[in-house]
C-alpha cells in the first residue's frame, strides 16, 4: 500500500508535467522530435523507478523510495520553472526527462551498495540493446508524423488524434521489430506481464 502511494505521487506528478500537446506546433519536426525523445525517457526510466521500489519495500524499507521520489518532485518542478522560462513547452519535457533519470539513477545506486551489485555486465547489455531497439523507434515516429501532417493536415481534434495514434502504432511496431531482431529477452518478458495483467483484467 505505502508503494501504492508512492508510485502514485511520482507519476501524479510526471504525468502532469508530460501532459504536454504534442500537436501545439504541428509543424515543428524538431518541437515533437525532442518531446518525443522525452516521453521515451521518462517511460524507460519510469519503468526502472518501479522494478527498484518494490526491492526497497520488500526489505522492509519504506523511507528510501519515499525520500528519493519527494526529492525527484522538487527536482522536476524546479527544472520546470527555469527550463520553461528558456525553452518554452520543451523545457517542461526537458525538465520532467532529468527528474526520472534522477529518480531511476539515485535508487539504483542505493540499491547497488545495499545489495553489493546488480548484475552490471548484464543490465548494461540489456540497457544498450534497448537504447539501439529506441533508435529506429524514434526515426520512425518522427517520420510518420511528418509524412501524418502532410496527409492528414489541420488543427482540430481529431487529425491531431489521428496523427498521434499512427506515430505511436509505427513507433511499437518498430520497436518489437527491432527487439526481436536484437534478442532482447527483456522486452518479450515485459510484453508477457502486459499481456498476463491484461488476462488477468477480463
Amino acid at each position: 500500500e505505502a508503494y501504492d502511494r508512492t508510485l502514485g505521487l511520482t507519476e501524479a506528478d510526471i504525468g502532469a508535467r508530460a501532459d504536454i500537446d504534442l500537436e501545439t506546433e504541428p509543424d515543428d519536426d524538431g518541437g515533437f522530435c525532442t518531446r518525443a525523445r522525452s516521453a521515451l525517457i521518462i517511460l524507460e526510466w519510469s519503468t526502472v523507478v518501479r522494478i527498484a521500489s518494490p526491492a526497497f519495500y520488500a526489505m522492509n524499507d519504506s523511507r528510501t523510495p519515499v525520500a528519493v521520489s519527494a526529492a525527484a518532485v522538487l527536482v522536476n518542478a524546479a527544472l520546470n520553472i527555469v527550463l520553461m522560462r528558456r525553452l518554452g513547452y520543451t523545457g517542461l519535457a526537458s525538465g520532467t526527462s532529468i527528474a526520472a533519470l534522477m529518480n531511476a539513477a539515485v535508487l539504483l545506486f542505493l540499491l547497488h551498495r545495499r545489495l553489493g551489485g546488480l548484475e552490471g555486465r548484464r543490465v548494461a547489455t540489456a540497457l544498450g540493446r534497448i537504447m539501439l531497439a529506441s533508435i529506429p523507434m524514434a526515426a520512425t515516429a518522427a517520420g510518420v508524423h511528418s509524412a501524418a501532417i502532410i496527409w492528414l493536415p489541420g488543427d482540430a481534434l481529431w487529425p491531431q488524434a489521428a496523427r498521434l495514434t499512427a506515430a505511436i502504432a509505427a513507433a511499437l511496431a518498430e520497436l518489437t521489430a527491432a527487439a526481436h531482431a536484437l534478442g532482447i529477452r527483456e522486452f518479450r518478458e515485459g510484453v508477457a506481464l502486459v499481456m498476463a495483467r491484461l488476462g488477468r483484467t477480463r
